[in-house]
């Protein structure tokens, strides 16, 4: 059995696979509550499949970015896990789970006709995944859609609100709570360029992990707990305004 967890936004998740297939999901929007109860879902999916945490083989792990405290739910738990039993575990980006839901969005409407999408035989098209980083800032990362791949183009990064105008230079799919946090400023901006869609979470979740990961030809490194890190982009505060990456008002 794997146990995936994401705990980096607001959206807290965790998700339960057997031979491949989701067996469990559980979320909660609470992200205060977060290192309450996701200890609670894990276990109340284990019960549900009389199973016990022996049983959990894998453990995925969202990484970050995101929230630093969040991030430690999810990561504390994993090392927990594979410290007292062993379990190896494999880390993803929340920007590349946000990203996955287009992907294989794409992938199933190539089976099925019914779920055929309009916006994938536009030219140049790329998702754009950003998550609110707060103080008028962005997680940002950009990514081609080809064929039925994703092409990173740009390392998960951290800019101003005001930056990712520049970033954008063509039709592009948004996804993240990132746009929901300034959709009043983008949408006099950029929005003519950003194509939104019902389909897709603007939050990364535990169940993206397990669709990614048994598709993925080259998954990622197995690790231990003491070699698992969480994926922290942006500095302290003082190291923040020492590179001059300074809260500045939305005009």
């Amino acid at each position: 059995m794997d146990l995936a967890l994401s705990t980096s936004t607001k959206c807290g998740s965790v998700a339960l696979f057997e031979n491949g297939q989701l067996i469990f999901e559980k979320k909660s929007l609470e992200q205060k509550s977060h290192s309450e109860v996701i200890h609670a879902f894990v276990d109340e999916g284990l019960r549900k499949n009389n199973a016990d945490w022996a049983s959990i083989k894998r453990v995925f792990l969202d990484k970050g970015p995101g929230s630093f405290t969040g991030i430690r739910v999810s990561l504390n738990l994993a090392k927990s896990l594979s410290f007292s039993l062993g379990t190896p575990i494999y880390a993803f980006d929340s920007l590349s789970l946000l990203a996955e839901q287009v992907r294989d969005h794409i992938a199933q409407s190539e089976k099925n006709p019914n779920l055929k999408i309009e916006f994938v035989n536009k030219k140049d098209l790329s998702v754009l995944t950003i998550i609110n980083a707060f103080k008028n800032m962005v997680y940002f990362s950009c990514r081609t859609v080809d064929g039925l791949e994703l092409d990173q183009l740009a390392q998960p990064t951290v800019l101003r609100v005001q930056e990712l105008t520049q970033k954008i230079e063509s039709d592009v799919i948004v996804v993240g709570d990132g746009y929901v946090a300034y959709e009043n400023y983008l949408l006099k901006t950029v929005h003519k360029k950003m194509i939104r869609s019902e389909f897709y979470s603007d939050y990364p979740l535990a169940k993206t992990m397990g669709s990614l990961f048994y598709k993925m030809k080259n998954p990622p490194p197995s690790l231990d707990w003491k070699s698992v890190l969480p994926l922290y982009i942006r500095a302290s505060e003082a190291e923040e305004n020492k590179r001059g990456i300074l809260f500045k008002p939305l005009e």
